[in-house]
């Protein structure tokens, strides 16, 4: 697995754990997808590459 690919599936871990947290639904009660439905919706991108964003900051603070 390359970094990239390893961040990607942090990612979805994170996102997943996520949807769980709040029991699988978005504010407005529909569900939530699951991660590589979301990573391939292209309306959702801006909100997936956070959760890459988002996993990259806990590997940077697993270095410290």
């Amino acid at each position: 697995m390359t970094i990239k690919e390893g961040i990607e599936h942090l990612a979805g871990r994170l996102y997943e754990a996520y949807c769980r947290s709040v029991g699988g639904q978005a504010f407005n009660g529909d569900p939530l997808p699951t991660w590589a439905a979301f990573r391939a919706d292209g309306t959702k991108k801006k909100q997936s590459d956070a959760w890459v964003a988002v996993a990259e900051e806990v590997l940077k603070v697993q270095d410290v």
